[in-house]
């Protein structure tokens, strides 16, 4: 492999993302940004501001339905809180993302099958197949997610969710 991929070992915060990226030389316009940390995921891309992707990839918490606008408050050291089914309270939902990429200049094109990442383009790509996702709704049919929205969001309601 004549370029292969360089892998940093970071704890990444809202003060230390621009600065972890422009120490390793990436900057501008990039093809693909994913961000999947567990927790943090929301607040880390609002703040990104020295890269210009063309598609992102972020996961989000399918147990908060399409309709809440919420993620976890931020707090640099967040660690997710598990349960036997997996991550439970940590991130955002699709809700909170969609209007993050909106204010980046992003449109939601769709989620993986099992309603786990959202993927952004860059509003200024245009193709038929990659039209704007308008009601997040029916991104919510997996099994997984009804499961999700029905059994385990009983134990994350009445944990601490910041409005976005």
């Amino acid at each position: 492999m004549f370029w292969p991929p360089k892998c940093i070992c970071k704890w990444v915060t809202k003060k230390n993302i621009n600065k972890i990226i422009s120490d390793h030389e990436i900057q501008g316009n990039i093809d693909l940004l994913s961000i999947d940390i567990d927790g943090n995921d929301y607040w880390i891309w609002k703040e990104i501001n020295i890269i210009r992707p063309r598609v992102i990839v972020i996961e989000f918490n399918h147990i908060l339905g399409p309709k809440k606008s919420v993620s976890i408050p931020y707090k640099p050291l967040f660690i997710a809180e598990a349960t036997k089914y997996g991550t439970d309270y940590a991130g955002a939902s699709l809700a909170a993302m969609n209007k993050l990429g909106k204010e980046k200049g992003y449109k939601l094109i769709g989620v993986n099958s099992i309603c786990k990442n959202a993927f952004f383009i860059d509003e200024k790509i245009s193709h038929p197949w990659l039209e704007e996702v308008k009601n997040l709704e029916s991104l919510f049919s997996h099994p997984r997610a009804t499961f999700g929205m029905t059994t385990r969001f009983k134990n994350i309601k009445n944990k601490k969710w910041e409005d976005i």
